[in-house]
Parts: C-alpha cells; structure tokens; sequence
C-alpha cells in the first residue's frame, strides 16, 4: 500500500481485525454468484489497478506549464487501459476549448499548469472509480430482476462505516461523514421506530431490537 498515492491519504493501510485477502476472496466469489464471469472479473480488477496507477502520475512545472514528471510511471496505466503513454500525457497536461467564430469551429490546445493537472488526473481517476460502481450496480440490479410472478427482490445497502478510522479527516472527509450519520439516523428512525410502531398497531409479534442513538453525534 505505501507504493500508492492515493492509499497514502488516510495515513491508514491497516485495520486491527480486518483480513483484506478473506474479504478479496469473498467479493470474487460474490462478483460470482450475481454472474459476473471471470473474464469481466479481471477487467474490472484491471480498472481498479489503474485507478491506484493513474494517481501516482506527479508532474513537475517547466514554463509555468505542467510536464509528467516521471514517464514510467505512464506505463502501467496504459497497460491497464489500452491506452499509449503519449495520449495519457497530452490529456492529463492540457484541455480542447473549442472556440467558434460565425459559422467557423476551432479547437485550441489550452496547456494546464500543475495544479490544474493534478485535478484532471484526480477527475479521471474519480471518473473511472465511478464508472465501475455504477457498473457493479446495474449487475446488481439485472441479478436481482425476475419476469416470474415471484415477488419481486430488492437489496438495500447503507454503507456508513469505514471513514473513521482515518487519522486525519478534511473539510470533504467531514462533510461525507455527517451525511453518512444523517443516513445511518434516517435509517434508525424508518426501520427501528416507525417499523416497531407498526408491528405493534397491527398486533405482529417482534423482538425488540437494540440500536445505538447516534443524535448526539449528528
């Protein structure tokens, strides 16, 4: 993990108790029981090996413009996505303005400063990590879905845990936080007190469960 860029924002690789090779076998064998093949399996781990790749791209200031500082570290992105080390540099170093003027389109070169490069690389990355869950979900979704005259199935989750085990938390780790707390409070509310009061007004018997209040928190 410490070779990583981006796994070296949280200033946490370990967690006690957590085995990570288990849960990897547990999530390759889940990718398989909602039909994920094996072949799509490696794409998608591919896609998150360039993800880690591609945030270890630094760039270095030459002209008040942003050149790639290291090239080889271009080498496994392109591996990973098809793509030629050239391309990779051109986009994360510079953006197409189109620019029109009466019925004639031009297309201009704008080049990035170093900042702006570390955004564009940051947003690329973002955006394939993106990408991917939104993909997880539609497999989801197409596993779960029946044309039978069963009912029909739903899965819920709320994935709330995890952010506070980081050693340093930021204005956007604290803002993700708190929606996270508001979520895990909704959730509270909806499934432990309004569902109990219907079990009772409609005499179905339940135990009661108990669920840490985290109001105070909110």
């Amino acid at each position: 993990p410490d070779y990583y860029f981006y796994l070296n924002q949280s200033g946490c690789s370990r967690v006690d108790g957590t085995d990570a090779a288990a849960g990897w076998r547990d999530t390759l064998q889940a990718l398989s029981v909602i039909g994920i093949t094996d072949q799509v399996q490696m794409e998608m781990t591919k896609l998150v090996a360039a993800v880690l790749h591609i945030g270890n791209i630094s760039f270095r200031e030459e002209a008040n413009y942003a050149k790639v500082l290291a090239e080889d570290f271009l080498q496994f992105p392109s591996f990973l996505l098809g793509l030629s080390p050239e391309d990779i540099a051109a986009k994360l170093t510079s953006r197409t303005m189109r620019s029109k003027w009466g019925a004639q389109t031009e297309n201009i070169d704008v080049l990035l400063n170093v900042r702006q490069a570390e955004a564009a690389r940051d947003a690329w990355a973002k955006s394939i990590y993106d990408r991917l869950f939104q993909f997880l979900v539609a497999q989801l979704n197409k596993a779960l879905h029946t044309t039978s005259n069963q009912q029909l199935l739903t899965m819920g989750v709320l994935d709330i845990y995890g952010f506070e085990i980081f050693e340093k938390n930021g204005f956007e780790q604290l803002c993700i936080n708190y929606a996270n707390e508001k979520l895990q409070q909704h959730f509270n509310e909806v499934i432990f007190e309004m569902e109990s009061q219907v079990y009772a007004q409609e005499g179905v018997p339940s135990a009661a469960i108990e669920f840490q209040d985290n109001s105070r928190c909110v």
